[in-house]
């Protein structure tokens, strides 16, 4: 059996922050979580309201803040936060 990236990389770093929007049709938030396996240590940061777009999920402070967290390794739990929906008019 061979070992998937997020365990190969999981094992080396230990650690890893997964990001996902609940209405990512590509990368849904359950392949996020099927990622997180393979780290001793994980958080997911949801976003609700966002798909696959980096300016929709980069569209809230606090997604930066809780990658930079991470980055610093700080702690950080799992979160679910809305994002600002696109309207069309």
């Amino acid at each position: 059996m061979s070992a998937s990236i997020a365990d190969v990389v999981g094992r080396i770093l230990g650690k890893g922050e997964v990001k996902s929007g609940d209405l990512d049709s590509r990368t849904p938030p359950r392949n996020a979580e099927d990622a997180r396996r393979g780290f001793r240590w994980s958080a997911h940061l949801v976003l609700e309201g966002a798909g696959h777009d980096n300016d929709l999920s980069l569209s809230s402070p606090i997604i930066l803040e809780r990658i930079g967290a991470f980055l610093r390794g700080d702690r950080v739990e799992n979160e679910h936060v809305a994002v600002d929906v696109l309207r069309f008019q």
